[in-house]
C-alpha cells in the first residue's frame, strides 16, 4: 500500500493551526513500514520486523537507530491500517457490538469493550449509512464521558470495501471540544509499483549503512510512559493518526523512571516530553521526541538559550502550534 497524506490540526480556543504532509508505504510480507514527512521538515522512518531507523533529510543524511521504540512504531502502522478494515479494527481491539438502533435515518451501533487490559475506552458509538459505511464514531471513557468524535467522509472503494479519504476528529475535555484534527488520504494505491519496491530497497540499503546510535540515556525507551491521568489526555490517545482503538495504548501503562526526571537537564524531562508530544501528535510527536533527545545529549547545543527554572532545569516544552 502507498498513499499521500495531509494532516492539519487546530486549537479551538485560539484558532492556532499547523499542518504536516508526507507519504506512507506499507508492505505486508516482508513487513516494511515507511513514514516519510515532506513538510514542515523532511524526515523518514523506516521500520521492518527487526529494526527501526530515522533518516534525516534526503538520502545520505544522518541515520538514527530508534529500534527501542519499534513495537510502538509497528503498532502505529497497524492503527493506520484500521481505516481500511470493514469494522475499522474494533473487533481486533477487544470490542463487540451490544446494541443497535435507528437515528436520523442511520443505524447506530454500540460497541462495548470486554478487555480493559490494553484499552482505555469503555464504549464506541458508530453511525452507519444505508450502504453500511461508518460515517461517525463517538468514543467514551468512564461510562459516558465523551473524549473523541470522529467524522468519516469522501469514501472510495477497493475490492468491495469502502474507506474514507477525509477523517475529521474533535477531541474533548470535560465534554468541551478543544482540538480539531483532519487527515486527508490521497493517491491511495493497494499495490506497490516497481518504483516503490526500488525505493524500499534504497531506503533499506541506506538504513544498513553506518548509523548513529542515539546516546545512552537514563531512560532508554522514550515511549515507556505513564498512564494518562484525565479525559483530555485520553482523548489524544484516540485521535489521528493513532485512532482507532487498539492495543497501542498498552505502552502508556509503563512508567517514567525517577532517574530520568532527576538527571535530565531539561524540564520537562525527555521522557515526559515524549509523553506529551506523542499524546498530542501521535507518530508525528515521535519525531519531536527524537529531536529533544538529540538536544539533550549534544554537548554543543547551547542550553543557556532556554529559560532556567528555580531547580536549575532548562525549560524546553513541546512547541506550541503556530499559525500557518
Amino acid at each position: 500500500m502507498k498513499l499521500d497524506f495531509l494532516r492539519t490540526e487546530e486549537v479551538l480556543e485560539n484558532n492556532q493551526t499547523s499542518s504536516m504532509s508526507g507519504t506512507i508505504i506499507y508492505n505486508k510480507n516482508p513487513f516494511v513500514f515507511i513514514f516519510k514527512i515532506k513538510t514542515p521538515v523532511e524526515q523518514t522512518l523506516y521500520v521492518n520486523d527487526e529494526n527501526a531507523f530515522l533518516i534525516e533529510g534526503e538520502i545520505g543524511g544522518a541515520v538514527y537507530d530508534v529500534a527501542e521504540n519499534k513495537d510502538f512504531l509497528i503498532q502505529t502502522c497497524t492503527d493506520f491500517l484500521n481505516w481500511f478494515k470493514e469494522d475499522y479494527g474494533l473487533t481486533e481491539s477487544s470490542f463487540r457490538s451490544s446494541d443497535r438502533w435507528i437515528e436520523d435515518n442511520q443505524v447506530v451501533t454500540q460497541w462495548d469493550c470486554y478487555n480493559y487490559e490494553n484499552q482505555p475506552l469503555d464504549k464506541v458509538l458508530v453511525w452507519s449509512d444505508s450502504e453500511g459505511r461508518f460515517t461517525k464514531l463517538k468514543m467514551y471513557v468512564n461510562g459516558n464521558s465523551l473524549v473523541t468524535e470522529t467524522m468519516l467522509s469522501a469514501f472510495k472503494s477497493s475490492t468491495g470495501n469502502y474507506y474514507p479519504t477525509t477523517i475529521t476528529s474533535i477531541s474533548y475535555a470535560e465534554e468541551a471540544p478543544f482540538m480539531k484534527m483532519e487527515l486527508k488520504l490521497m493517491n491511495v494505491s493497494f499495490a506497490l509499483t516497481q518504483a516503490d519496491t526500488l525505493a524500499i530497497e534504497k531506503l533499506a540499503a541506506e538504513a544498513s549503512k553506518n548509523h548513529v546510535k542515539l546516546p545512552e540515556h537514563d531512560h532508554t525507551n522514550l515511549l515507556a510512559i505513564t498512564t494518562p491521568e484525565g479525559p483530555a489526555q485520553l482523548s489524544y490517545k484516540v485521535s489521528i493518526p493513532n485512532v482507532l482503538v487498539s492495543t497501542s495504548f498498552s505502552f502508556y501503562k509503563k512508567f517514567i523512571t525517577s532517574q530520568d526526571m532527576s538527571n535530565c537537564p531539561f524540564y520537562p524531562s525527555c521522557s515526559q516530553f515524549m509523553l506529551e508530544a506523542v499524546s498530542v501528535n501521535g507518530l508525528f510527536g515521535f519525531f519531536q521526541g527524537i529531536e529533544r533527545l538529540k538536544r539533550c545529549t549534544n554537548t554543543e547545543h547551547q542550553r543557556d538559550q532556554y529559560p532556567t527554572l528555580s531547580n536549575g532545569k532548562h525549560y524546553d516544552p513541546v512547541p506550541v502550534l503556530k499559525k500557518n
